[in-house]
């Protein structure tokens, strides 16, 4: 039996409950009153939830159990189901700054519907990866459940808010654009990051994808690249070869480019070179095709700091071109840029993913049909590349109606 009053406060009309639970084992009465909610619904949730917990000899304020003290139960558990290290690290790492830090010293019995729902608007504000966070949530409250800790889980009755903003357009390059990037490589680049960006523009390879690749994933006579590793981190934060998070990313692909094979070939004899001038052997095809120069693993970061030299030292050599006395490498980018018949201006960012949208773009404008695009890159659901073909249609959709229009203009 439980009786609600609804109570006036500063900050609005509040909820309070009391309620008669029943007898305990001594045959004494047990009861329990709350105050706070914000409607009467929450009270009355809170309610069942004593109930639950009584009639089931858990009654929840006799359990003290700590949601971090759960957590590091559930943590046990999920080590043991096989997850990847990477996997591991990354979820920790959520719980451990976003999760633990506010709920971690509370009692499960205590954390209620409004601060599960304070937590998830707040992290709704802030970060892109709110639904991760509150599934992460979720899931000890639900381990909990299993082990009988608690009944109720504050987590499933929230309301999880919608990002219902406008998704921003895909930043790709035309082919067009493209080209004009690979020429750019050939002044700007080192012969490393020249084979990096040619290659993850030609396969839409994933950047840990490219930085894991060894040269018996190339097939020279078959003209094949298979992907079968990435380059993530361990839990002690060691660079490792891992194998890929879902096996649709354990794939072979085409590389038919003569300039592509032409450059890998080149690139392979140009990196023993190197290796050998730092005194080290290379002895067999298990050689990483992309290396620090002491041969060990790149940082997965390691071509985000690529790109970013690479289009700084172009747009600097941009503004040389404006000056009297440009340098030979600022005339060899001027004639880049004559023969692409381009401006003298900054070149086009993409991020590094952005290669591989780009990629996946120029595809469906050469025909190649959704399923075979979807085993080419890897994705893991048809769902990633139909986002990428719908944009590439909506695109395509707005050229064609601008070329209609400019067309009827063009009669008046």
């Amino acid at each position: 039996m439980a009786s609600y009053k609804q109570y006036k406060t500063i900050k609005g009309n509040l909820w309070r409950v009391k309620a008669y639970l029943g007898l305990d084992d001594n045959k004494e009465e047990v009861r329990v009153q709350k105050q706070g909610f914000k409607t009467k619904k929450e009270a009355k949730l809170y309610a069942e939830r004593a109930q639950a917990d009584f009639n089931n000899k858990k009654f929840l304020l006799k359990d003290r159990t700590p949601y971090g003290a759960v957590y590091i139960q559930w943590l046990d558990a999920y080590v043991k189901s096989g997850v990847k290290d990477s996997t591991i690290k990354s979820t920790t790492g959520l719980y451990e700054n976003h999760i633990l830090p506010k709920l971690g010293d509370l009692p499960l019995s205590e954390i209620t519907i409004d601060m599960c729902q304070q937590l998830v608007n707040m992290w709704f504000n802030k970060f892109k990866t709110y639904r991760r966070l509150v599934n992460l949530m979720n899931q000890i409250f639900e381990y909990a459940i299993k082990k009988q800790i608690v009944t109720f889980n504050p987590v499933s009755h929230i309301d999880v808010p919608v990002n219902r903003s406008i998704k921003s357009e895909r930043n790709v390059y035309s082919m067009k654009e493209l080209k004009y990037f690979i020429d750019v490589l050939d002044v700007v680049a080192s012969k490393k990051q020249q084979m990096y960006f040619t290659l993850i523009a030609e396969t839409g390879l994933r950047k840990s994808e490219a930085l894991a690749l060894t040269w018996n994933d190339i097939d020279f006579e078959n003209k094949t690249l298979t992907v079968n590793k990435n380059v993530s981190k361990d839990l002690e934060n060691k660079l490792v070869l891992d194998t890929p998070k879902t096996n649709t990313s354990n794939r072979t692909i085409d590389i038919a480019d003569k300039i592509l094979i032409r450059l890998l070939k080149s690139w392979k004899s140009k990196q023993k070179e190197l290796l050998t001038y730092f005194n080290i052997t290379v002895t067999n095809d298990s050689q990483l095709l992309f290396t620090t120069d002491t041969n060990q693993i790149h940082q997965p970061s390691s071509p985000n700091e690529w790109i970013e030299s690479i289009y700084l030292k172009h747009d600097n050599l941009i503004k040389e071109l404006q000056t009297s006395t440009p340098s030979e490498e600022a005339l060899k980018l001027k004639h880049v840029i004559e023969k692409h018949s381009l401006e003298l201006k900054p070149i086009k960012r993409l991020t590094i993913h952005e290669f591989r949208h780009t990629h996946c773009t120029l595809l469906f404008e050469a025909g190649v049909g959704v399923e075979d695009v979807k085993q080419r890159l890897g994705h893991s659901t048809i769902k990633t590349t139909l986002e990428v073909y719908d944009h590439y249609n909506k695109t395509r959709a707005t050229k064609v109606a601008s070329t209609y229009y400019e067309y009827k203009k063009s009669l008046n």
